[in-house]
């Protein structure tokens, strides 16, 4: 996954850099200025609201680390299990135990303003 990541999205910043996946899915890396624990900024108040309003869209979040997670709008062409058998790879081949959120996604849904599992 590193070599797909071309832009960070800051918590304090809705200048979330874009990349791509496969030339299909737009996924966006949410972390914290330092890109260290910056997981925990998808529960700073509103932020994932503001950036759901913005792309008018609901959020996939992937538990990427506990540095970061990725957000994908839910119109993507990727099913929930191909994401979550995703997840489980990368958690057991590229992160060390310590560093790992959880073995699946969630999702945001901006009518509610929650995030699902």
């Amino acid at each position: 996954m590193g070599s797909v990541i071309t832009g960070i999205a800051y918590s304090n910043s809705m200048d979330m850099g874009k990349m791509k996946y496969d030339d299909k899915i737009d996924m966006y890396v949410l972390t914290n200025e330092k890109r260290i624990n910056g997981a925990g900024t998808m529960f700073y108040d509103g932020l994932l609201k503001k950036f759901a309003d913005k792309i008018e869209k609901d959020l996939i979040i992937i538990p990427s680390s506990v540095h970061e997670v990725i957000l994908i709008p839910k119109d993507n062409e990727i099913s929930d299990e191909e994401i979550n058998e995703m997840i489980g790879e990368v958690n057991e081949n590229e992160l060390e135990t310590v560093e790992i959120l959880s073995n699946h996604m969630y999702l945001y849904c901006r009518r509610d303003d929650r995030i699902y599992m």
